[in-house]
């Protein structure tokens, strides 16, 4: 795969989940590729894992009175049925 290959679909690919694409992405380019592998007639894998875990990205800026503003980024993966954990930071980026 070329560098700009990557650069182009980078976007639209993650690296946590931990089920297959289906129609709970968001990503349009996905979301339009998936339907067209559909119309195909092809295989997706499962659309989500047993554990009903999901991965969700939060961005969030605030503002001071200032005008100081800053942005965070996070990858959290969500699993309300884990007692001991029901949240994992995949990703902390500012």
């Amino acid at each position: 795969m070329t560098s700009d290959l990557l650069g182009k679909m980078r976007p639209h690919l993650t690296i946590y989940s931990t089920y297959g694409p289906g129609r709970t992405t968001s990503d349009a380019v996905a979301l339009g590729a998936i339907m067209l592998l559909r119309t195909q007639g092809g295989v997706l894998p499962y659309e989500r894992d047993a554990s009903g875990a999901q991965v969700v990205q939060v961005i969030v800026t605030a503002a001071g009175a200032d005008g100081a503003a800053f942005t965070r980024r996070a990858v959290l993966r969500l699993d309300p049925g884990a007692r001991d954990r029901p949240m994992a930071i995949l990703a902390w980026e500012r």
